[in-house]
């Protein structure tokens, strides 16, 4: 129950009260894609890939981080700004980690 009397908020909490979430089957799928992303993940430090492995781990690890922010954190059900939030931050995050990984590679060259 709100204290507030504005309409215009009443009517965005009722709004967000009666959205559509996910079923506990869908759930279980993710979580499902979730253990097997997990598996494979181990599963490629097995293979000889050599400079691949961490690739293909950052990339697993990409898609299970997608998984968990749209379903469990419930960003595909909510306005369209907070998943461009987060995409723009964790962009801006991954501008600087590479530009790091750079540097130390010329630096301890």
């Amino acid at each position: 129950m709100s204290t507030t009397s504005d309409p215009h908020v009443l009517e965005h909490i009722e709004h967000n009260e009666h959205a559509e979430h996910p079923s506990t089957q869908l759930y279980f799928k993710i979580w499902g894609a979730l253990v097997f992303l997990t598996v494979l993940t181990v599963s490629v430090t097995y293979l000889d890939m050599k400079k691949f492995a961490l690739v293909t781990a950052m990339i697993i690890a990409t898609t299970k981080c997608g998984l968990v922010a749209s379903y469990f954190m419930h960003l595909r059900y909510q306005a369209r700004i907070y998943s461009v939030l987060l995409f723009v931050a964790l962009s801006s995050f991954g501008v600087f980690i590479i530009l790091t990984f750079a540097d130390m590679s010329y630096r301890f060259h």
